[in-house]
């Protein structure tokens, strides 16, 4: 079988979930696709920005709140991140203070009340790989540092989930 079709593919799970947001099949012409949220509503829209450009930074989404952290972008991995605000259009720097260093190709997942990032690199060189992280609370803007104790080996690029009580690496 060809993956690119397989029903758990990333681009037919993609079609699908994009077909159940916009109210029809994910086939049908997007020229008669209406929004179950009324006129307007599904288009682009140019907001504010905030933070250098940069890739393999992670993004996630808090339920009202997108928290963007570290990535990098011309050889230089960045230690910082931001707090984006939909409903203003504003971003609000992240502390640095108790911070994880600059990094890419992180994991970070939120727990329902903190953003916890965990391995990556600071480099491109493999050897580079982290075994460290650091949880950061919004409410508070602060961080603070997670024991290393029992950690996984150094890794990046890796799969992270929460379980609502654990993070897995």
């Amino acid at each position: 079988m060809n993956p690119s079709f397989a029903l758990g593919s990333p681009l037919i799970v993609m079609m699908l979930l994009a077909g159940a947001f916009a109210g029809d099949g994910p086939l049908e012409n997007p020229s008669k696709r209406t929004s179950p949220d009324g006129p307007g509503t599904g288009a682009w829209e140019k907001r504010s920005s905030f933070l250098q450009g940069r890739i393999y930074h992670s993004a996630i989404w808090t339920y009202s709140e997108m928290i963007v952290w570290g990535g990098g972008s011309e050889h230089q991995f960045y230690g910082d991140g931001g707090v984006y605000d939909l409903v203003k259009d504003r971003w609000s720097p992240v502390s640095l203070t108790n911070a994880p260093s600059g990094r890419w190709g992180h994991a970070a997942v939120w727990t329902g009340k903190e953003m916890i990032v965990w391995g990556g690199r600071s480099s491109f060189a493999p050897s580079d790989n982290k075994n460290d992280g650091a949880i950061y609370n919004p409410a508070t803007d602060t961080w603070r540092q997670m024991s290393s104790e029992g950690a996984p080996s150094p890794r990046s690029q890796m799969a992270a989930v929460w379980t609502g009580e654990e993070l897995i690496v």
